[in-house]
């Protein structure tokens, strides 16, 4: 059985005196440790791969994180409100792939993942009690499942590769699980080598989304980001039968778009890459109705971060002022986080995690108490991947906010 223990594990504590390894700075000594840690979870097996996907906080204050093993196995770590080890979960096989988000839903997480062999898309519950994985729901259509998200309704988004027509599927999932429509967008070529790359972990990463146009109440258009016409772009579609009403094209996959948040109505906080150069698009007027390109959008260009970085970016609200949170990985092997204004796409602040030790970001989630967990990947001795949390308070994310 796997042994998961915090930063203080002995195999850690020894190797970190020879590597000068410097945890996480976790602010001022006047904050109370519930407020603000850092944490790696290592493992006594040097071959065991963690890639951790996604974050939420839980009703008893803790956190549940999502992660893959051995390239695409399903993992579940559930830690205590100091980041301490309670659980942990490694499901068998077959249900392998599972998708960044986790969602609650009448009081049980959940989250979806594939079939290893038939390829279908299940929605797994998370069981407390018996600290199992159970299947909520089969999609037995929906196959090769690549992204999904919530919608305002409480229904979902599902993104799919049909390996045979080769075309793009989107899903519209209702709040009883049914699905409303599908519609299809062909691509016209065979991209199922790159897709299986990324979803086995072996290749390049690519940033499949899903999501909405709107506000919490209410969508105006939904979107995905993925293959299309050839394409690796952005596409909008009719809420009510997932018809392409306009789109923003990249460039293959040498050009997309690389994360997005809605705002509000059309306004949008995206990042994108274009030959291996990163923008931060922090305030964007978004046309769902027009064909645009992407290298087109006027960012910001950021030389310090990775090749095609991974960008996380999520909306937070402070005493009454709405902020987009970009997180993405640098060049230098640490995490960092962006603070921006959401009216006018300035930058108020901005931190750096990471020392000896290689960060990269994986999630972020706000936490009850007005602070920030952010989920990172690092690599102990710099060569095995494990899990880390860092934990913001509600002061230092102020302090980054200039509040």
């Amino acid at each position: 059985m796997i042994k998961l223990r915090n930063n203080i594990h002995a195999f850690f504590c020894l190797i970190m005196a020879a590597l000068l390894f410097v945890s996480c700075d976790i602010g001022d000594n006047d904050v109370v440790p519930e407020s603000s840690f850092s944490k790696i979870y290592n493992d006594e097996s040097f071959t065991f791969i963690y890639d951790p996907l996604d974050i939420i906080q839980t009703p008893d204050s803790g956190f549940l994180i999502l992660s893959s093993t051995e390239k695409w196995s399903t993992y579940l770590l559930k830690v205590d409100a100091l980041g301490n080890v309670s659980y942990e979960i490694k499901v068998p096989a077959p249900f392998v792939n599972p998708l960044p988000g986790l969602y609650l839903i009448n009081g049980s997480i959940h989250l979806f993942c594939m079939d290893e062999i038939s390829l279908q898309t299940y929605l797994m519950r998370l069981n407390e009690e018996t600290q199992a994985l159970e299947v909520a729901q089969t999609f037995g259509d929906i196959l090769y499942p690549l992204a999904a998200s919530l919608t305002p309704d409480g229904g979902f988004l599902i993104q799919s590769y049909d390996r045979i027509l080769r075309n793009t599927n989107l899903y519209k999932i209702q709040p009883n699980l049914n699905i409303l429509w599908k519609n299809e967008y062909p691509i016209y070529e065979d991209v199922e080598e790159p897709l299986i790359a990324h979803l086995t972990r072996i290749g390049k990463r690519l940033p499949f989304l899903t999501g909405y146009l709107g506000d919490n109440n209410r969508a105006t258009h939904f979107f995905f980001n993925g293959y299309n016409n050839y394409l690796f772009s952005m596409t909008f579609v009719n809420i009510n039968n997932g018809e392409q009403t306009g789109v923003i094209n990249g460039y293959q996959d040498k050009g997309a778009i690389s994360g997005a948040s809605t705002i509000s109505d059309n306004k949008m906080a995206l990042s994108r890459y274009s030959f291996n150069d990163n923008f931060l698009l922090p305030l964007v007027d978004v046309n769902p109705t027009a064909v645009e390109f992407s290298g087109n959008i006027v960012g910001v260009q950021f030389p310090e971060l990775l090749t095609n970085a991974k960008v996380i970016i999520k909306q937070n609200l402070k005493a009454g002022k709405s902020l987009m949170l970009y997180a993405t990985s640098t060049k230098s092997n640490q995490v960092v986080l962006y603070v921006y204004e959401a009216i006018t796409g300035k930058m108020v602040g901005n931190r750096y995690w990471g020392d000896k030790n290689p960060y990269e970001i994986a999630s972020l989630t706000e936490t009850s108490d007005g602070g920030l967990a952010i989920l990172c990947k690092t690599y102990v001795a710099g060569k095995f991947p494990r899990i880390c949390l860092i934990k913001l308070s509600a002061e230092e994310l102020d302090g980054l906010s200039g509040m």
